[in-house]
């Protein structure tokens, strides 16, 4: 007896922004469950020191040491593929989230953008994370449209 089915092939992204009940958590905003993920990422990474500034529009996380180019190997940050956490099981390294569901983000080292992804509309903002992040060697900034 044949079944009538339908297959669909999505790329990495795709599959992650059609689902984000899957890869954001339940209860919280966006930039709370991305903040989250990271932080998450970067402990599992040895990350030492790590701190957050988590607000309704741009969030900000900080970290002592750059765990994103010493995992990949470079410096790697314009698109993220779907990893799992080393020795866990059904997780994703968190950096993925920014290339599925942030408009903008920017990444920071010692205090100075080396990458950005989007346009931001208010520079003061940035400025003011930019100038937060110089006490830490590596940070991230970003927005979410979908942070309700």
């Amino acid at each position: 007896m044949k079944e009538d089915f339908e297959v669909k092939v999505y790329r990495g992204m795709d599959a992650l922004r059609i689902s984000p009940h899957i890869f954001l958590r339940d209860k919280i905003s966006a930039n709370q469950s991305i903040s989250l993920s990271l932080i998450e990422t970067a402990f599992y990474d040895g990350v030492p020191s790590i701190a957050a500034e988590v607000s309704s529009e741009y969030s900000s996380v900080f970290f002592s040491s750059n765990w994103i180019e010493e995992f990949y190997g470079a410096k790697k940050f314009s698109s993220f593929t779907l990893l799992p956490l080393s020795g866990m099981q059904n997780t994703f390294r968190g950096e993925v989230l920014l290339s599925a569901f942030c408009d903008f983000y920017a990444f920071l080292e010692y205090g100075r953008i080396i990458f950005k992804f989007g346009e931001c509309e208010d520079g003061s903002v940035i400025d003011r994370i930019v100038e937060k992040s110089c006490g830490f060697r590596f940070g991230v900034v970003f927005r979410s449209p979908g942070n309700e």
